[in-house]
């Protein structure tokens, strides 16, 4: 009876402090509290990052002011901490229950899009983890894109 009122508490709790994709900068600062930092990633995109207890949440905003890519580490950052199965599933429901497993990591519910792998918003950041994001097919479109015409640039000349 304990162990079933934690895991239901755990999963209302996480389930109040996720950002949304949609959500507008303020609405996530209402949500997570004050922005801890803000950068730019490799391909032009501005992050925003939040601390809630035990995650890093960093958001990325599309042309209208909206939520459109989500990042989810567990705290501390480090390569060896990683989300569990249920943490991962209990951030993808946050964006509803229609996700299809498209590979070991890879999952989609209509214009969604979600990964778990290990990267780094900046290449030359010492910040390389295992994350959760979550953005929508415009965000992927956009980045790739973006990082297309920056291969090209330096491919130029040869």
């Amino acid at each position: 009876m304990r162990k079933t009122i934690a895991i239901i508490a755990g999963v209302l709790i996480a389930g109040s402090t996720l950002a949304r994709i949609g959500e507008t900068l303020d609405e996530s600062i209402a949500r997570y509290g004050k922005v801890v930092r803000t950068f730019t990633g490799t391909y032009g995109h501005k992050y925003y990052e939040f601390v809630r207890g035990n995650y890093q949440v960093t958001i990325s905003l599309d042309n209208e002011g909206k939520t459109w890519r989500m990042d989810y580490a567990k705290r501390p950052v480090r390569p060896t901490n990683q989300l569990s199965d249920n943490e991962k599933q209990t951030l993808l429901n946050s964006e509803g229950s229609n996700w299809i497993q498209k590979g070991e990591n890879h999952w989609e519910s209509g214009r969604l899009y979600a990964e778990y792998e290990y990267w780094s918003h900046d290449e030359n950041s010492a910040k390389w983890h295992y994350g959760l994001t979550i953005g929508t097919q415009e965000y992927l479109k956009d980045w790739q894109n973006k990082k297309k015409q920056q291969e090209n640039k330096d491919l130029e000349g040869f």
